[in-house]
């Protein structure tokens, strides 16, 4: 389908990220993803579904400007600020950084979180001038942590394979603010 992100496992291919993570947790439960509390472990989604809906998906709406060379959409310059802001305020109030997104513990937000921000932060640069990762306290050292782990070295990894492809397919028409990967 040539999405991204995308993993192989021994039955196929499977991407889209909440897909991929549940996946993840019900195949590799330890260390776990989500929390054993039931109320704990919604709060984690809860997170997430803020990160895609409102940090990521919205932030897309810039990619044929930034990733295509593409036009800027004044429809897209005027609605996609008001989102993300909603996002990051959705975030403060649920987030509590203590050093990770939703505790003490690393969860699937924190993997989440890695992955829109990775672009959703430059994009944000890009269009708006705007640090979106400074307007969320705690939320720099949430992501720091994060990229610590292994896991957060592969998403930075992977995100720049896929800025690479990118840029070979649209003959370099890629921001630096883009290729630069998640800040660190």
């Amino acid at each position: 389908m040539g999405k991204l992100p995308c993993i192989e496992t021994d039955q196929g291919y499977l991407s889209e990220t909440n897909a991929i993570l549940e996946y993840l947790e019900d195949t590799q439960p330890s260390p776990p993803l989500l929390p054993a509390d039931p109320f704990a472990r919604a709060k984690v989604r809860e997170i997430m579904k803020v990160l895609e809906l409102y940090i990521e998906l919205a932030a897309r709406r810039h990619y044929g400007e930034i990733f295509f060379g593409a036009p800027r959409s004044q429809a897209a310059f005027d609605e996609v600020r008001p989102v993300l802001e909603n996002g990051l305020k959705a975030l403060k109030q649920l987030g509590t950084f203590t050093p990770y997104i939703a505790g003490v513990e690393f969860t699937a937000a924190d993997i989440m979180a890695a992955y829109s921000f990775c672009y959703a932060a430059p994009v944000a640069q890009a269009i708006y001038g705007w640090d979106i990762i400074a307007e969320v306290p705690g939320l720099q050292g949430a992501l720091d942590a994060t990229h610590a782990r292994e896991v957060g070295a592969k998403i930075a990894s992977e995100h720049q394979a896929a800025v690479a492809f990118k840029r070979r397919s649209n003959r370099g028409q890629l921001s630096d603010e883009i290729t630069a990967g998640p800040r660190r």
